[in-house]
């Protein structure tokens, strides 16, 4: 193996002489050197020139600058590494002496001769380099104290020998320069472990007292925790109950518009009161819930229920006031606030008969008093003149008290249509017709005791006809008018409505011979009236019974088309018809229809039943007639006819529906 590099023998290749013509300190020891080293294919080649492939194999040392000649030095790592170690075995540049390191390295260090016999006695390749090293520091010594002459060689050879012990040397130098900046560091930390300690027991104190003053304030945390957990409740309570009250209470101007007197009777009271009904609305709900009924809303409809009364009874009390205003004016003009007033007083009968009553009485009070007047001291001026004077002429008596009277009905006739409301649930006849009807027959109760009874029939007819015209008429208009007022009424129930009105009037009429003509005009409205319930009731029954799809196919069959071709006509179809005709006979009461319950009168109601019956049984014989019939080409229509009851024997259908066939 090679050896470290041996920049002196480079020197010694390489150094020209010095401008002075003196050999230089690498060619006195090229001189010196045996002559086995001097050989010139060595010692004359330059760095990087091709060296003698003959090189004596026994000369150790011509081997090893054989080698260290043929290196090359060129690489960056290896200058920078021969740079350094120069620098560190380096002379001084200002007076060329050896640095440090470089006199240590000549110094005569104990133990150095043994190493040198160590050198020599190992041989090798370095031990001729030694003794001659060895001669020559024997020579300079003998030559005195006199500073030696460094020889490159000799520098080279030592630095080898004490190279790893020089940079030990200054690997503990610096180690201890570490020690001694370590230790420094170790008193600051001593001094900086104390003050953490320090701080450290500060902070326990601190920590301490941190945690009695927890266990001192925990029992106010939770307190205040408590107290903050409350008022969030009790906020949101408040907001609840807040909007509980809002939406089921009245506000204070809704409350005084109800219970105070000084507030009149108007939009104010009519916004309350739908108010109330909308809290009345909502509590049910509310007491329909899965808890049941609760003490807020059974308090709740107390209340609301209170109120409503007051309020109806203020309206009333407000109606009857302006009804006794109205009843002394002959002509009577109704406003928006009394129609009002008086729609909703239809919701308690009772308050608003009361109120009409009174009405009903200053009225009466009115014409008598009218009449009384023109008796006896006739118009404003005195004209027209008092009936009285001309008592004597029975003609002017007569026609003054029809005037009279005439323009008393007109009045009770224009007040009945300003009063209208939607017909009650029970559909039965309004109390303004009962009340009107009532008058009526006060007047011709009057009137019949007038008759002699010679009279002739058509004369007594005619002669009260102008005030049938003029009370009848009003109260048949004002049932059409009230009818047409509920849009959700149906015509079936439109249709009972106005027979029962109609009917009372006739039954009021009929008690007297000179009431015929309207008589028979009123039956003639009523027999309208019937023959809608009767299609309407038989349109049902053929719903019911399955024929109607059968029926309709009769009707609508092409005159070339048989019967049994069409699909709602066909075998199948007729079979299940009849099957559902069957079950239709089971179930169906011939004696009364519930339906027909609200109708006022019996008779018609057994009238319109058994009608609608007869039509179902014709029906029925249409449909047998159709199945018989060979051109609709049923096949087995015996069989098909038979198959269910009746069979398709119309007496036994008679039968069934108990009708007489002597009837038919």
């Amino acid at each position: 193996m090679s050896g470290p590099v041996n920049p002196a023998l480079t020197r010694l290749q390489t150094s020209p002489r010095s401008s002075s013509g003196d050999p230089s300190p690498a060619s006195s020891s090229l001189r010196s050197l045996p002559t086995a080293l001097a050989t010139p294919s060595l010692l004359s080649a330059t760095p990087g020139s091709r060296l003698p492939t003959t090189i004596p194999s026994k000369n150790p040392l011509a081997l090893r600058l054989y080698k260290v000649l043929g290196a090359n030095y060129q690489d960056a790592s290896t200058r920078e590494a021969l740079e350094t170690l120069s620098s560190f075995y380096a002379p001084s540049p200002d007076s060329g002496a050896l640095n440090g390191v470089a006199s240590d390295a000549l110094e005569r260090r104990p133990g150095d001769e043994e190493e040198e016999e160590e050198e020599e006695e190992g041989g090798g390749e370095e031990a001729w380099g030694a003794e001659y090293a060895s001669k020559s520091r024997r020579k300079d010594r003998a030559n005195g104290d006199a500073k030696l002459s460094v020889v490159d060689g000799e520098l080279a050879l030592r630095t080898r020998k004490n190279l790893r012990r020089d940079i030990e040397g200054k690997l503990a130098e610096s180690s201890q320069k570490f020690l001694q900046a370590f230790a420094e560091v170790d008193k600051k930390l001593d001094v900086l472990q104390l003050h953490v300690l320090e701080m450290q027991g500060r902070c326990n104190e601190a920590q301490e007292k941190l945690k009695s003053t927890n266990e001192g304030c925990k029992s106010l945390l939770e307190r205040a925790e408590g107290l903050r957990n409350q008022r969030q409740t009790t906020t949101a309570r408040e907001s609840i109950i807040s909007l509980f009250l809002n939406r089921f209470t009245l506000t204070e101007a809704e409350t005084e518009a109800i219970v105070s007197r000084d507030v009149p009777v108007g939009q104010a009271v009519f916004d309350a009161m739908d108010r109330i009904e909308t809290i009345r609305n909502d509590c049910r709900v509310l007491l329909s819930g899965e808890e049941g009924e609760t003490k807020a809303g059974l308090d709740i409809m107390s209340l609301t229920s209170s109120l409503s009364n007051q309020a109806y009874h203020k309206l009333a009390r407000w109606c009857s006031f302006e009804f006794r205003q109205l009843g002394k004016d002959s002509q009577i003009e109704v406003g928006d606030t009394m129609r009002e007033v008086a729609r909703r007083l239809r919701q308690r009968p009772e308050l608003l008969k009361e109120s009409l009553k009174i009405l009903s009485e200053v009225r009466q009070t009115t014409s008598l008093n009218a009449f009384l007047e023109a008796l006896t001291r006739g118009g404003p001026g005195g004209l027209p003149r008092p009936i009285e004077l001309h008592a004597h002429d029975p003609t002017r008596i007569t026609d003054a008290a029809y005037h009279v009277f005439f323009d008393t009905l007109d009045a009770q006739g224009r007040s009945l249509l300003r009063f209208l409301h939607p017909p009650e649930a029970d559909l039965a006849p309004p109390l303004a017709l009962r009340d009107a009807s009532q008058v009526l027959r006060e007047i011709m109760g009057v009137y019949d005791s007038s008759l002699l009874g010679d009279e002739d029939p058509g004369e007594r007819e005619s002669a009260f006809e102008q005030i049938l015209d003029a009370a009848v008429d009003p109260a048949m208009e004002m049932c059409k008018r009230m009818a047409d007022l509920r849009k959700d009424l149906s015509s079936w129930d439109k249709a009972i409505f106005l027979i029962n009105c109609v009917t009372y009037m006739q039954n009021i009429l009929q008690a007297y011979s000179f009431t015929g003509s309207h008589v028979t005009l009123l039956q003639k409205e009523v027999d309208r009236h019937v023959q809608t319930l009767v299609s309407e009731h038989y349109t049902l029954f053929l719903q019911d019974s399955g024929l109607e799809p059968i029926v309709e196919a009769i009707n609508s069959k092409p005159p070339d088309t048989p019967l049994s071709r069409l699909p709602q006509a066909s075998s199948q179809a007729i079979s299940a018809a009849l099957t559902q005709f069957d079950t239709f006979l089971s179930t169906l009461d011939v004696s009364s229809s519930p339906q027909l319950l609200l109708l006022a009168v019996p008779r018609l109601s057994a009238s319109i039943h058994g009608d609608a019956i007869h039509k179902i049984g014709l029906a029925y014989s249409r449909v047998c007639e159709a199945v018989k019939n060979p051109e609709n080409r049923y096949e087995f229509a015996g069989t098909l006819l038979g198959s269910k009851r009746p069979f398709g024997d119309m007496r036994v259908l008679w039968q069934v529906l108990g009708v007489d066939e002597d009837d038919l």
